[in-house]
């Protein structure tokens, strides 16, 4: 994973979304991507995980998000886990254009 150079991310400000597997601020950061946000959160015995959205920034921290949490039980698995996850993204695609300002 590489981060969006500042540069662009100026250019594009709130034009960007990131959708992440897993809710943030929890689970996010250095090395936590794809299959890897899986496991963290299964290895962590959390009770929920899902989608989070949020507008792409110069930082790591995002400034507003949305997330849609679904359960997870301990006896989950990394595939199970991913599919409800990714079911679940849906949802917040429908709230983009909510999300975006008004031109």
């Amino acid at each position: 994973m590489q981060l969006i150079p500042a540069e662009l991310v100026r250019q594009y400000k709130r034009a960007m979304l990131n959708i992440h597997p897993a809710l943030l601020p929890n689970f996010g950061g250095k090395g936590l991507y794809g299959g890897r946000v899986h496991s963290a959160v299964i290895g962590s015995g959390a009770r929920f995980s899902g989608p989070t959205i949020h507008f792409v920034d110069e930082g790591c921290v995002p400034r507003f998000y949305s997330r849609v949490p679904v359960h997870c039980s301990l006896a989950d698995l990394h595939g199970p886990l991913l599919c409800c996850v990714s079911a679940s993204s849906g949802c917040l695609l429908d709230m983009v254009p909510q999300l975006l300002p008004c031109k």
